[in-house]
């Protein structure tokens, strides 16, 4: 029998120890080990992630490079806005089923798929609400982040209201203007080294030098020249008015501008007056309302009257046979009126845009992003303004439809070869001018 006594075990109260209580206290042991082991395992893990922090972010940029190639991701499309002021049953609008057709097209941008979209303002009588809604649509466009190209195909009342907007964007937006045809289109827009802008419709002192050359070529040289007086045509009429004094002034000094008369303001000229001017030619510069009140006035005189393109309406002259065998100037040849040849110029212009883009890869930032597959529209505006400023220091040309020979040429911003044509009514509207290729007449 041994001597020692036997060994027991108390709480801390004095109480013997149960077994369950010391298989308690080794379980409590054995989660500290644990938790401390995890510890020492986090830690580890935290300094060598530490330790080895760039290798990690620059494996995970590869995994992310290589995940955008191998699986990119879709991109939504971007647009080519297209402003079109709408008839009153839009269904009929030539232009709108043309522009119809012309978005059938595709293009991309890289990968990113462009779509062209018709954008309509409805048609008021209001020009000052017309102006605002112009504004309007200018604004949501030109921060729009799939607004890629505009094309406008609004006049120049509304394309001068609307152009501040779009070249002030940042970065500004690329426009093409196709019926406005204001010597200073961009007169209130940002003073910037180059507009990303090309005015695709001939202008108003190319309409002033055919309405001259015209008169020259008729044996007349003392011309009166008339504007319309209302609100919707005197901005564009003073300045047509300008143009032909100026032209008479410079390049067809035998043909004389001897007065202005604005009707609309005032009585009409008396007989006395007209034997003053002993004019011989009549050169009038609105709309259809005043023409036919001008007509009026000088039927029977013996004088040469050519009216401006603002009396002639997109439906080819329908409205004014009331002017007799009059002679008008318009933007397009008769054949053409009706197939809408300076929108069509426009998405051709667009076309050739992308197509250059695509070709020359754009800046740094812009080839990094679509390799990336992270494009943004932003980016594209960008690289497409400095196309257009390439284009226009290298290449004054595009390929298009309104000119004969297939070419659309600038100097700067403007349409440099843009030709009016004269049509005369006589029984049907018919080209009488000879100055360009002749194409098959509409009948």
């Amino acid at each position: 029998m041994s001597n020692h006594p036997e060994s027991t075990s108390e709480k801390h109260d004095g109480s013997p120890a149960s077994a369950t209580d010391s298989i308690d206290n080794k379980g409590r042991s054995r989660s500290v080990h644990a938790i401390a082991a995890k510890g020492r395992l986090f830690r580890g893990l935290g300094g060598w992630a530490f330790e080895h922090k760039w290798e990690i972010f620059w494996g995970l940029l590869f995994a992310w490079v290589m995940a955008r190639f191998v699986f990119p991701p879709p991109h939504d499309p971007y647009y080519i806005q297209v402003i079109e002021r709408s008839k009153d049953d839009p269904n009929d609008d030539v232009t709108v089923k043309r522009l119809h057709q012309l978005a059938e097209q595709k293009w991309t941008l890289g990968d990113v798929p462009i779509e062209l979209k018709i954008v309509q303002l409805q048609e008021h009588t209001d020009s000052d609400r017309q102006k605002e809604e112009a504004k309007q649509v200018a604004e949501t466009l030109a921060h729009a982040k799939d607004t890629l190209i505009v094309i406008g195909d609004v006049p120049t009342g509304l394309t001068k209201q609307s152009l501040p907007i779009y070249m002030g964007a940042k970065p500004p937006v690329p426009y093409l203007s196709t019926t406005a045809s204001a010597d200073g289109l961009c007169q209130q827009c940002p003073a910037t080294p180059f507009r990303p802008l090309l005015q695709v419709s001939p202008m108003n002192s190319n309409e002033a030098f055919s309405m001259l050359l015209w008169a020259r070529q008729n044996q007349k040289s003392r011309c009166l020249v008339v504007t319309d007086q209302s609100p919707a045509a005197v901005d564009y009429a003073t300045e047509l008015a300008n143009d032909l004094s100026n032209a008479s002034s410079d390049a067809l000094k035998d043909v004389s501008v001897v007065h202005e008369y604005r009707i609309g303001n005032g009585p009409p000229p008396s007989e006395e007056e007209f034997q003053a001017w002993k004019a011989d030619c009549v050169l009038f510069a609105g709309n259809a309302g005043a023409a036919s009140t001008l007509w009026n006035l000088i039927r029977g005189r013996n004088m040469l009257t050519v009216f401006s393109d603002g009396v002639v309406n997109s439906h080819g002259g329908r409205g004014i046979t009331d002017l007799g065998s009059s002679y008008f100037t318009y933007a397009a040849d008769v054949a053409d009126v009706q197939n809408t040849v300076y929108v069509d110029d426009a998405v051709e212009i667009a076309t050739s845009l992308l197509q250059d883009l695509n070709r020359k890869g754009g800046n740094i930032s812009y080839r990094l992003r679509s390799l990336l597959h992270v494009e943004n529209v932003e980016s594209a505006r960008d690289n497409l303004a400095r196309i257009m400023e390439e284009n226009s220091k290298n290449r004054t040309y595009y390929h298009c439809s309104s000119n004969p020979d297939g070419l659309c040429i600038f100097s700067g911003n403007q349409r440099a070869n843009g030709l009016f044509h004269v049509w005369q009514q006589d029984g049907k509207m018919k080209d009488v001018d000879g100055w360009h290729q002749p194409r098959h007449s509409v009948k």
